[in-house]
């Protein structure tokens, strides 16, 4: 059966969705963007936002010390006026003076200091830890010069400090704790929260008092960000122009909604990779997937190639090893497991399951490309039942090892170096479920050392090692999907943060 037939069901849906067009100018009338996703945040304290669309609420809310320019991927001065590496594990920084926080609060280096000691607090963790594990602490020098201190040698520690570390204010911090920045933030950045319901919506409205700097002031007044689970709905209010933009649109959809004057489909090729974790060490007991013959047939039985040309859109591309090319490190000489159902079936039967074993398929979204990748499993007499669930249900899944087969994908949190990769998924963290000390060596080795070619060569050996593991099966680098009231003018980034402050009514 060809591939696209599998979307007929949802595509009649939405064709036959009784939708009166809404003026073209709903939302540049009144100076709103309304944004509609999936997502569903519990919180706004961006170090305690388990999902990636933490990454875009921190960018417009926050500011970091230094940036990262999306266009040539160089770090550029955002909060801090200049750095300097003292040794090689103590970074100062000069900071700006004429930046303040949205309530009024002056930014200086009391600022810096609680936020690094918020997130380095052992007693009171972070949930986001692979974003700053490795700071040991910060040091004020003066009211506008403050050190941060490495636990040992990092060499990614500006990519992380560019997009991982914004800087919470002290005083209002010290005020309302973790309670209050996740209903209530306070940041600097172009955007401040301005009413927030937990699992249904949040409103930004532009900071005025927004500094000169990298980052471009928000032109647009409202940003109204609402939790619509039901893709035919986000379908049915973008046709109907209640809602201006969504991400992440099924393609077919997507294409349909372009021939609509009032929309606009823009496919943007991200860093965001698609895989199957596969549990290999029988966490709550003995399984299949122990037998890394078994793993080895999963690989071999999915025909990657015919789900990118049939079911994603333009910009998504096969990859072989679990990152994007774009990534710093993200190089390895591993043979990848080709297509191969024979292959698939000799290796199912010498290891013991030539009549099949039956097993979940835990997913979060993207229903469609898992049921084509159950179909590939059960063409070699693999039966995967699908397991819908929450990303938090996931995690939960994931880390302690309910699922043995999980469909996800992540943005290696929009950072452009393979150790953010390695570390958070394979280096002993919770989502680290191969648990393998070789593993942890290399990746350790690799993080501290500050030679960039030796890195890279480390970095392959374990990305090799990985794939001969068959830890995960990596699938393609995905393309999100944005469409768009044609009223807009926006350009979705690479690393799939959707920055507000960069969008603007035509």
């Amino acid at each position: 059966m060809n591939l696209r037939s599998l979307l007929t069901g949802a595509l009649l849906g939405v064709c036959c969705l009784s939708v009166a067009p809404a003026p073209a100018d709903a939302g540049k009338d009144d100076d709103t963007l309304n944004f509609v996703w999936r997502r569903d945040p519990q919180t706004l304290d961006f170090y305690n936002v388990l999902e990636s669309s933490g990454l875009t609420l921190g960018v417009n809310v926050w500011d970091t010390l230094i940036y990262t320019n999306t266009e040539t991927g160089e770090f550029e001065p955002l909060l801090a006026a200049t750095w300097e590496w003292i040794s090689p594990t103590e970074l100062r920084f000069t900071l700006r003076k004429d930046v303040t926080f949205h309530n009024g609060e002056p930014f200086n280096a009391d600022d810096v200091v609680y936020t690094v000691d918020m997130v380095t607090d052992k007693d009171n963790p972070v949930i986001n830890q692979q974003m700053v594990a490795w700071i040991d602490r910060a040091e004020k020098i003066d009211d506008y010069t403050v050190s941060i201190f490495l636990k040992k040698p990092f060499a990614a520690a500006l990519a992380y400090l560019a997009i991982g570390v914004p800087i919470y204010p002290n005083e209002y911090g010290a005020a309302v704790g973790k309670e209050g920045m996740a209903t209530e933030p306070v940041g600097t950045g172009p955007y401040k929260v301005v009413s927030f319901e937990a699992g249904k919506q949040y409103t930004l409205e532009k900071w005025d008092g927004y500094f000169d700097g990298v980052k471009p002031k928000a032109t647009i007044g409202t940003v109204v960000l609402r939790t619509l689970k039901d893709a035919q709905l986000r379908v049915a209010e973008l046709m109907g122009g209640t809602a201006d933009m969504a991400w992440d649109v099924d393609f077919d959809q997507a294409k349909q909604m372009d021939q609509m004057p009032n929309l606009t489909f823009r496919p943007v090729g991200t860093m965001r990779t698609q895989f199957l974790v596969l549990e290999p060490n029988g966490m709550k007991g003995p399984h299949p997937l122990t037998d890394i013959r078994v793993r080895q047939a999963i690989a071999h039985a999915i025909n990657r190639e015919a789900i990118v040309d049939n079911l994603l859109s333009k910009g998504s591309e096969l990859t072989d090893v679990v990152c994007h090319p774009g990534m710093f490190g993200c190089v390895s000489d591993a043979e990848a497991y080709a297509y191969d159902p024979e292959e698939a079936r000799r290796l199912l039967a010498e290891a013991g399951f030539a009549d099949g074993f039956t097993v979940e398929m835990w997913e979060t979204s993207s229903h469609t490309i898992s049921e084509a990748i159950a179909g590939d499993l059960r063409n070699v007499g693999i039966t995967a039942n699908l397991h819908t669930v929450t990303w938090p249900a996931m995690y939960d899944a994931w880390t302690s090892g309910e699922s043995l087969i999980a469909q996800s994908s992540t943005t290696h949190w929009s950072i452009k170096d393979v150790s953010i990769t390695m570390s958070a998924y394979f280096g002993g963290n919770p989502q680290d479920i191969a648990r393998d000390e070789e593993l942890h060596a290399l990746i350790d080795q690799a993080n501290e050392s500050i030679d960039p070619e030796e890195r890279k060569a480390i970095y392959s050996q374990a990305l090799a090692r990985i794939t001969e593991n068959v830890y995960w099966v990596p699938l393609w680098n995905l393309s999100n999907n944005y469409v768009l009231n044609s009223d807009l003018d926006f350009t979705g980034a690479f690393d799939e943060i959707i920055r507000f402050n960069e969008a603007s009514w035509k």
